[in-house]
């Protein structure tokens, strides 16, 4: 009666570890890390928490057996198509890490939960050890197991990335241990490599000539964006910049528009916006931290309204 009522409190303590939400940077995947070229990354510890269930295509229970158990999240672009390698090299060898590739282009990355069109691939093989995908790996996803099951595939094949498109990988643990790991990209053919610094696509003025909206070729990390403007300049100087805002940072927390607010409205003519770092010590940046070359400059132009 004692041994059970242990192995109750001890799965009471597992679960409620488990159900303790995900905060910290990188553990969710609106924060996912920014993979911006092959390379080795290195992850001391799994913090234990869970944001959700995740579905896996070809294995059963799948409200109950998975989810992102004290996940760390990645996030890449394809530049190139290709073929993708990695590998996840435990701290500890006896250590057993699950991982989940999906593909969320033009997706919010919390879709992952609920749309099952997402998954790329995976593997949850309950055999300790390395893990990841590669050449010669299984070419289905392994569904979870126990080491007492036997050895299974650890490794996936590998999965074609395509061109253009934004990629969200999770690595996690079932085991609720600390101890990390390694995450080694290299192998493929596919190019994730971060292409070129920001430029600006296009500007547009509001009607009262009290705001200029820029918009960019690719996303810039909100957290770059200086709120009071400082990251701008306007010549000639007859109008004040105070503010300087996103145009849409629940996504990923990044945008590809920022409306600069001016306090009056500005005289018809031409005007121009140079970048230069703001009061946060930077320009405007990526995800791969990118930066909008100081003194850009950003024409644009006031006619009055026949």
């Amino acid at each position: 009666m004692c041994k059970q009522l242990f192995t109750c409190l001890l799965l009471l303590a597992v679960i409620k570890l488990q159900a303790q939400p995900c905060t910290l940077a990188g553990q969710t995947p609106v924060t996912a890390f920014a993979i911006c070229y092959n390379g080795s990354f290195f992850q001391s510890t799994l913090p234990a928490c869970r944001n959700n269930s995740l579905f896996v295509p070809g294995c059963t229970n799948q409200n109950t057996n998975y989810g992102d158990n004290n996940p760390i999240y990645y996030k890449f672009t394809c530049r190139t198509a290709g073929s993708f390698a990695f590998t996840i090299t435990p701290v500890n060898a006896n250590d057993n890490f699950d991982w989940m590739l999906f593909d969320i282009t033009g997706r919010n990355p919390n879709e992952i939960f609920t749309d099952k069109t997402l998954v790329v691939t995976g593997n949850w093989s309950g055999t300790p050890g390395y893990t990841g995908a590669g050449s010669g790996g299984a070419n289905f996803i392994q569904c979870r197991s126990l080491p007492q099951d036997g050895v299974k595939p650890t490794f996936s094949s590998m999965p074609q990335l395509q061109t253009g498109h934004d990629y969200l990988l999770m690595v996690g643990n079932m085991d609720d241990r600390s101890t990390g790991y390694s995450l080694s990209v290299n192998g493929g053919t596919a190019d994730i490599t971060s292409d070129a610094n920001p430029q600006i696509n296009s500007n547009a003025a509001s009607c009262d000539n009290k705001q200029v909206t820029i918009r960019f070729n690719k996303k810039i990390r909100c957290n770059s964006i200086a709120a009071d403007g400082s990251d701008f300049i306007l010549t000639p100087a007859l109008g004040t910049i105070i503010k300087a805002t996103a145009s849409q940072c629940s996504s990923g927390l990044e945008t590809d528009s920022i409306i600069i607010t001016f306090a009056n409205s500005l005289p018809d003519g031409s005007y121009i916006l140079s970048v230069k770092n703001g009061i946060d010590g930077n320009t405007l940046l990526d995800k791969c931290d990118n930066v909008v070359p100081a003194n850009t400059q950003i024409p644009f132009s006031l006619f009055p309204f026949a």
